[in-house]
């Protein structure tokens, strides 16, 4: 495995004076992207809490900018460039740049609930400290006509997740999604960040993903516990060609490397 990133142990000022940084980043899908913004705008944020929503744009040539202008008056957005490729180190920069005690991560093809951000400060608030935290991911597919068995055999990137209709302390071998996770900033920062040798990258020509179950082994290595919120669901877009065999195929490969390399 890579060598971690080293990453600052406080927020850029020193001081935590956010409550909750979301950190989503994007890389060429302005279209869905639109949609996850106006879905996080409808979220309930609690009373006098103060949060910001890290907008990464990772070397993006499309709409991006002008989409994170047009929700500059609903959104408290951080928008910041990440012009070296790749996921892992998209979402690096997002956490160096964020205030928040809790970080929220999220993708750019989302669509929380209306409590979503409320849910997880609630698990926060409950317990600051020795526990990372999901939700829930129902897949809304792209092409009505999916093969149903195949998409049972596929990984939570294109199926979905669930662990249950009850809060549970999930097994070692149990691991949340990339999509829809929280993390106290101190045990993020202090893991190291993302191994920017995993996690997407056009510009490498191979599929590597498996960067958040990665942070999350280290995560609980340090002690933390995986806590799983069934209230904190978010709908994730699944195109067509996401539901074939090979882009299938290809997920399972990459994530059987990840996990080897911890066995």
């Amino acid at each position: 495995m890579g060598r971690s990133p080293s990453l600052s142990g406080e927020s850029p000022d020193g001081v935590y004076f956010m409550d909750i940084s979301v950190i989503l980043s994007t890389w060429n899908n302005s279209n869905r992207l639109r949609i996850t913004l106006e879905a996080i705008s409808q979220c309930k944020v609690p009373e006098g809490i103060l949060w910001e929503l890290v907008l990464v744009n990772n070397n993006c040539t499309d709409e991006t900018d002008e989409v994170a202008r047009n929700f500059a008056d609903k959104l408290p957005i951080l928008y910041i460039k990440e012009p070296r490729q790749g996921l892992s180190r998209a979402k690096n920069a997002g956490i160096k740049a964020a205030r928040g005690k809790l970080i929220i991560f999220t993708d750019d093809d989302v669509k929380p609930c209306r409590d979503w951000i409320a849910i997880y400060w609630s698990a926060y608030q409950a317990n600051p400290e020795g526990y990372f935290w999901g939700g829930p991911i129902e897949s809304e597919f792209g092409n009505g006509n999916i093969d149903e068995e195949l998409v049972r055999l596929a990984p939570p990137s294109v199926k979905g997740l669930s662990f249950g209709s009850d809060m549970k302390i999930l097994s070692p071998d149990e691991y949340l999604v990339a999509a829809n996770w929280a993390c106290p900033a101190e045990a993020i920062r202090t893991a190291g960040g993302f191994d920017i040798s995993t996690g997407l990258n056009p510009a490498s020509g191979k599929v590597i993903v498996g960067e958040e179950t990665d942070l999350m082994s280290r995560l609980m290595q340090m002690g933390l516990v995986e806590n799983y919120l069934p209230e904190a669901g978010i709908k994730h877009f699944v195109p067509e060609d996401k539901c074939s065999l090979g882009h299938i195929l290809s997920r399972f490969g990459s994530i059987s490397g990840i996990l080897g390399q911890k066995i």
